[in-house]
């Protein structure tokens, strides 16, 4: 193997909304904004069993993108 890890070898972590309000230091109520903003471009969540969850790796590439458009 050449080093790529297998998408189905990837451990996946999803976030609830608690602890994305956490990682970024606001509320739920914020991230529940930040979803419905469009030109924001939040991640969406995805939903289990009526939860909504983030994945760890779009919430990650958000950020990136977020840090190109300060700089």
């Amino acid at each position: 193997m050449n080093g790529n890890v297998n998408a189905l070898e990837a451990k996946v972590e999803h976030l609830t909304t608690g602890k994305v309000a956490t990682r970024y230091g606001v509320t739920p109520m914020t991230i529940f904004r930040w979803t419905g903003d469009e030109h924001l471009g939040f991640p969406k969540p995805i939903y289990i069993n009526n939860r909504k969850y983030w994945s760890d790796s779009e919430l990650d590439a958000w950020e990136r993108s977020r840090a190109r458009c300060a700089a």
